[in-house]
């Protein structure tokens, strides 16, 4: 048998002592890594808001259900963690995590016994263990330019709520059906493209899958008066084309760009 995971070891245990037998405080670890991270970007970054899922067959692991994850673009049995990255131009790190705990799980004694989960700990939906963790982030007081994040949190109003009330400078996207308010009337954000000037228009790109970043442009237009949200209108390239997000802090078009740009969404 060569060396296991080319770290010169021909076992696996010196990995596995750390997760499996030793007593540890993953929280008091996390709080660790938010300050190094702190400390070693910088302050004024991005802090993104993402879930993903972990593909499972077994049907014991804590929260694994039958569920839509966007690792396999369909509903698997799979786990599904909230995370957040956190983001400057020296570099970008994970710095806090929740797991998804489905109602099958939080609703069942037995699962919740076996699964030794905490009887003040319910079903929060990803919104909600986003704002936990954003509130663990601010409380630190880490100072942040943007929150960011995708469709999931931006169509969640206590969420924007939440940033609001702590001043906090968010672009968040929404679906295409979602509307916002302008003065007595609604509008949706993917439907503003045709009434952002010209001159207000930036280039940037959108991250870097494995099909490489997806070029877009960008632009907003006031839907009401400050300090409410601003619709944030994108054209990509991709096929999905228009869309729609919502933006706090009134700001040149060109500051979004490196929203984008710096890989926060």
């Amino acid at each position: 048998m060569g060396p296991f995971g080319g770290g010169g070891h021909r076992a696996p245990y010196a990995f596995q002592r750390l997760p499996l037998r030793a007593k540890w405080d993953a929280d008091a670890v996390r709080d660790d890594v938010l300050e190094y991270a702190r400390r070693a970007l910088g302050e004024g970054g991005i802090l993104a808001v993402d879930e993903t899922g972990f593909l499972k067959k077994a049907e014991k692991s804590l929260g694994v259900a039958r569920q839509y994850t966007g690792t396999a673009g369909k509903v698997e049995n799979a786990q599904v963690g909230v995370f957040l990255s956190y983001a400057t131009p020296r570099g970008h790190a994970l710095v806090d995590r929740e797991l998804y705990l489905p109602q099958p799980w939080t609703e069942d004694a037995a699962r919740r016994e076996a699964g030794g989960i905490p009887d003040e700990v319910g079903f929060e939906a990803n919104p909600a263990l986003a704002q936990g963790m954003l509130q663990r982030a601010l409380g630190a007081g880490l100072k942040l330019a943007w929150v960011v994040g995708d469709e999931v949190y931006g169509r969640d109003t206590t969420l924007r709520r939440f940033l609001e009330d702590w001043h906090q400078p968010y672009v968040l996207a929404v679906a295409s059906n979602t509307h916002v308010w302008r003065g007595f009337y609604q509008v949706k954000p993917g439907d503003m493209v045709d009434e952002v000037p010209p001159e207000a228009w930036v280039a940037s790109f959108r991250g870097r899958g494995h099909q490489g970043p997806t070029p877009l442009r960008l632009g907003t237009h006031a839907t009401q008066p400050a300090p409410g949200p601003v619709a944030m209108a994108a054209i990509s390239a991709k096929p999905r084309g228009r869309q729609g997000g919502l933006l706090h802090r009134p700001c040149p078009t060109q500051c979004l760009a490196g929203v984008d740009g710096a890989g926060g969404r």
